[in-house]
């Protein structure tokens, strides 16, 4: 188990898992998570352990399905907050968790003066979960800091805008990497660090054309400001693509519109040499078994130069509507947000699909 989810092997192997947010159904009245329903939307720890532990198991479903990995949007350490039976579940399931640092923490570690940043310390929040996830640090597939942060707050987002959210993800990957060493993280088992940006957006005046230029802005000079972050920073896309189309744009050497090219083109060579993580592939709508597995065969399956290190598979499943009333118990079957289009399995040939979907 220890070797299998090191940082070592993770740049080596492929990762293959499900986006993952789970809500019970009585968020879901007033939309998926409704301000006074619950106090957060961390559904992870123990207290809802009936969707992915011991009831539903969603983690076991997971891991059954094919997946070596989950990522998740929302984890609040820090005052009582039990994340351990998750984290146990997925040791079980033999599934590796990649952890955020959401957006929130992001801005409001910058920007601690703002609504509703004054309830929130981002900075003790960092760094407990850094310290909650230490002893499981062979479970801990990636840290995911933010999630199309270039987009966040902003109606139109600009370069200039853009150029500020920069800023924030420095301090918040600088108090990250002070919170590993204060815990004593064995620097062979360090976590690679993804900052996920769109790729729908045209936001660098050094890469007007590239999709998800945003990248441009943002990971020079995080690899300029934490060199210690060489062989751990992953390139991370949140790619609503057609496969076929997804593996021209990673493919190296590709054609002049391709990641790599365009990179290169740009003066990037340090960005263009980063592994890609796909932090979200596949659709906002139900998909298919079937054409979930043609999708990732053709963008995720490797076998081709560039190939992404792993992808996350997103889509939205509900199985019943949400209770009439916020008064109505939860049900903790009903909802939950993750990849539920199967794995196509190489061995056997057989698709195999979620059977509590």
């Amino acid at each position: 188990q220890d070797r299998r989810h090191s940082s070592t092997m993770l740049r080596h192997a492929s990762l293959r898992g499900f986006t993952y947010d789970p809500a019970p159904t009585d968020s879901l009245a007033g939309g998926l998570h409704p301000a006074g329903v619950y106090a957060s939307s961390d559904f992870f720890t123990e207290d809802f352990a009936p969707m992915w532990g011991a009831g539903r198991a969603d983690l076991a479903e997971m891991g059954r399905l094919g997946a070596n990995a989950v990522r998740l949007y929302s984890w609040r350490a820090g005052s009582g907050r039990n994340h351990e039976p998750f984290l146990e579940a997925a040791v079980a399931a033999d599934v590796a968790v990649a952890l955020p640092i959401d957006n929130w923490l992001v801005h409001c570690l910058s920007h601690a003066e703002a609504q509703p940043c004054q309830a929130l310390d981002a900075a003790a929040a960092i760094s407990a979960s850094v310290s909650e996830a230490r002893p499981h640090a062979c479970a801990i597939a990636a840290w995911v800091v933010g999630t199309e942060y270039e987009k966040f707050g902003e109606v139109q987002p600009t370069v200039a805008s853009v150029q500020e959210r920069q800023r924030d993800l420095e301090q918040a990957l600088a108090h990250l990497l002070e919170a590993e060493a204060a815990v004593g993280w064995p620097p062979e088992r360090l976590p690679p660090i993804t900052v996920p940006v769109s790729l729908d957006t045209y936001l660098s005046e050094r890469c007007p054309t590239l999709r998800g230029s945003a990248a441009c802005e943002f990971y020079p000079r995080l690899l300029a400001r934490f060199p210690q972050l060489a062989g751990r920073l992953l390139l991370g896309l949140q790619a609503y693509l057609p496969g076929p189309d997804l593996r021209r744009l990673l493919q190296r050497p590709g054609g002049p519109d391709s990641l790599h090219a365009q990179l290169l083109a740009a003066g990037l060579p340090e960005v263009a040499a980063l592994p890609t993580l796909l932090t979200e592939v596949g659709s906002v709508e139900p998909t298919s078994p079937a054409a979930a597995a043609a999708e990732l065969a053709a963008a995720c399956s490797g076998g081709y130069e560039g190939a992404p290190l792993g992808c996350f598979f997103n889509t939205y499943v509900t199985r019943r509507a949400p209770p009439a009333s916020l008064n109505s118990p939860p049900d903790w079957s009903a909802h939950v947000r993750w990849g539920a289009a199967g794995f196509h399995s190489a061995a056997s040939g057989a698709e195999r699909r979620p059977t509590s979907h």
